[in-house]
C-alpha cells in the first residue's frame, strides 16, 4: 500500500513537471524588435566629455545609410555600468537605432537629481552634435532604469533655460524602467503630447507599484500607461520579474546573466516599439508598445498587464495647447526661394499650381515677400503678390506678420525645420494654415516625412493636398 502510495505521488510530480511549460525562446520573425535577427552589424565607440565617460552604439553603416536614425538616450542603474545593459545596447544598434549611455552621476552618492538630469541631457548633446549628420534629433527616446529613470524623467522636464547647448534636447517618447522618483516641479514641464510608458515589475522590492502610481498620476501627459510586466509562473525554470529584471548581468546586489524572455519579450520590444511609432509619424498606435503584443511575454497563459491614460480628445488637446514654434531660426538660411510641397486647403488659395515664395531683405534691413502660383495647372494664369514681413519674435526669429497691403496682416509661425534648413513647416495661432515647404521644387519622402511628423504633433494634417510643381516655369523675381 506505502509503495503504491509513492508510486502515485512520484507520478504526480513528475507529471506535473512534464507539463510545465519551458520559458520561450526569442522570436523568429524578423520583423520583430526582440528577435536575433540582424540587419546592420555593431559600431561602438566610447567618447571621454569633460571627464565622463559615454558610450555610442550605432549600426555600423549609419554614416553611410543616408537616412538619419532614431536615438535612444539610456539612464543607467545606481552603480551599474555599462556591461550590466550591453546587451540591449547592442542589440538596440544591430536593429538600426542609435543609443547613447552617458554617465551622468559623480558616483555612488550622487544625489543632485536636477544637475544629474542636466549633465544626461548636455553630454548627450555633444553627441547629438558630433553625428548630427546621421542622427534624427525628431525621433529621440528617453529611457532608463531604476536611478536612471528617475534622472531621465527629470531631464525630460528640465526647463529650457537649464540646459546646456543650442540644441535643446528633448525626447519625442519616454520609456522608464521602475522610476526611482520625479520631481514635483520639473514633471510638470514634460510635453504633455509627449506618449510616456512606466514599467514596474510584479516582484520588484526596491521600488514601490505606489510611487511608480504617483507618477503615473503626476504626468501631465495625453498618452500614458503603466505597464505591469509579469513573472514566469508555472514555467521551467521559473522567472521572477524583479527590479534587476532589464540587466543582462549579475552584480552582487541582483540581476542575471544573459538575455532573457524580460528582454525579447519586454525591454527591447517597448523601446524599439517607441522609435518604430516615431518613424511611422508619431501616431501611438506601433502594436509592441502601444497595441496587443506589448503585453506578449511568449506564452499564452502569462500576459503583461496595461493600464492606460489614452485621450480620446487628443485632437482637441493639440489645439488647447498654444501653438509650439521653433527655438530659433537662423533667419539668413532661412533667406532664399521656398517651394510649398503641402498644404491645408483654404480659400484664397484656389487650386494653385507652382506655388512658390521668396524671401529677400531690403535697403532697409526688412523682410520682403513675394509669393507667386499658377492658377489650377501648371500653364494657368500666373497669381502674385509682394508685401513685408515684420519679425514678431526677435529671440527666437520664429513668428512673424505679413503685411500684403491687406486690411488684415497675416501670422506666419515656424513651427518645424530641417536640420539643414531642407524643409519648413508653417502655420499660425489658429492652426488653419499649414504648409510644407522646400528650398527644392521636390522633397526628399525621408523629409518629407520628417515634417508631416513634426506638423503632426500640433495639427491635423488629414486633409493635406500636395501641390504640383512639376514641369512648373517660376517667374523671375528682380
Amino acid at each position: 500500500m506505502m509503495k503504491n502510495l509513492i508510486f502515485v505521488i512520484l507520478f504526480c510530480m513528475t507529471s506535473s513537471l512534464a507539463y510545465a511549460e519551458p520559458l520561450p525562446k526569442a522570436p523568429i520573425d524578423a520583423n520583430h524588435p526582440g528577435s536575433l535577427v540582424y540587419a546592420h552589424s555593431l559600431f561602438h565607440e566610447t567618447i571621454a566629455i569633460r571627464g565622463r565617460s559615454v558610450e555610442f552604439y550605432a549600426p555600423a553603416d549609419f554614416k553611410t545609410s543616408g537616412v538619419k536614425i532614431p536615438v535612444i538616450i539610456f539612464g543607467h542603474g545606481q552603480a551599474i555600468d555599462v556591461t550590466g545593459y550591453q546587451e540591449t545596447l547592442e542589440h538596440i544598434a544591430r536593429k538600426g537605432v542609435a543609443v547613447i549611455f552617458p554617465t551622468y552621476d559623480t558616483g555612488f552618492f550622487d544625489r543632485d537629481w536636477r544637475r544629474m538630469a542636466n549633465d544626461f541631457v548636455s553630454l548627450s548633446h555633444d553627441v547629438l552634435t558630433k553625428y548630427s549628420a546621421f542622427l534624427n534629433l525628431d525621433q529621440v527616446v528617453f529611457t532608463g532604469h531604476s536611478k536612471g529613470a528617475y534622472v531621465a524623467l527629470v531631464a525630460a522636464g528640465l526647463p529650457n533655460s537649464k540646459q546646456t547647448g543650442k540644441q535643446i534636447v528633448k525626447p519625442a517618447s519616454i520609456v522608464l524602467f521602475a522610476p526611482a522618483g520625479f520631481d514635483t516641479d520639473y514633471i510638470k514641464n514634460i510635453d504633455p503630447l509627449t506618449a510616456v510608458t512606466l514599467v514596474w515589475s510584479d516582484k520588484d522590492s526596491i521600488v514601490s507599484e505606489s510611487l511608480v502610481n504617483q507618477i503615473y498620476e503626476q504626468l501631465p501627459s495625453q498618452k500614458k500607461q503603466f505597464i505591469t510586466a509579469s513573472s514566469y509562473k508555472g514555467t521551467t525554470p521559473e522567472l521572477n520579474a524583479n527590479h534587476f529584471f532589464p540587466l543582462s548581468k549579475s552584480f552582487f546586489f541582483g540581476g542575471n546573466d544573459g538575455i532573457s524572455p524580460f528582454h525579447f519579450q519586454g525591454v527591447w520590444k517597448w523601446l524599439l516599439g517607441a522609435t518604430q511609432d516615431l518613424q511611422s509619424g508619431k501616431k501611438t498606435d506601433n502594436i509592441y508598445l502601444y497595441g496587443n503584443e506589448a503585453l506578449d511575454t511568449g506564452i499564452s497563459s502569462i500576459k503583461h498587464k496595461v493600464k492606460k491614460s489614452w485621450s480620446l480628445r487628443a485632437a482637441n488637446a493639440k489645439q488647447s495647447q498654444e501653438l509650439q514654434t521653433v527655438d530659433y531660426v537662423d533667419v539668413s538660411k532661412y533667406l532664399g526661394t521656398w517651394y510649398q510641397i503641402a498644404r491645408n486647403p483654404l480659400f484664397f488659395e484656389g487650386n494653385c499650381a507652382c506655388s512658390r515664395q521668396v524671401l529677400s531683405t531690403t535697403s532697409d534691413s526688412k523682410i520682403q515677400v513675394y509669393n507667386s502660383c499658377n492658377d489650377v495647372t501648371v500653364t494657368g494664369p500666373l497669381r502674385e503678390i509682394s508685401g513685408f514681413a515684420t519679425n514678431e519674435d526677435p529671440m527666437s526669429n520664429s513668428k512673424f506678420k505679413v503685411d500684403f497691403g491687406l486690411p488684415k496682416k497675416g501670422d506666419y509661425w515656424i513651427i518645424g525645420l530641417g536640420t539643414n534648413y531642407e524643409y519648413a513647416v508653417v502655420s499660425d495661432p489658429s492652426r488653419r494654415s499649414l504648409y510644407i515647404l522646400s528650398k527644392t521644387p521636390t522633397l526628399d519622402p525621408i523629409l518629407f516625412n520628417e515634417a508631416l511628423a513634426k506638423a503632426s504633433s500640433q495639427l491635423d494634417t488629414s486633409k493635406l493636398i500636395m501641390t504640383i510643381q512639376q514641369q512648373c516655369q517660376y517667374p523671375v523675381v528682380n
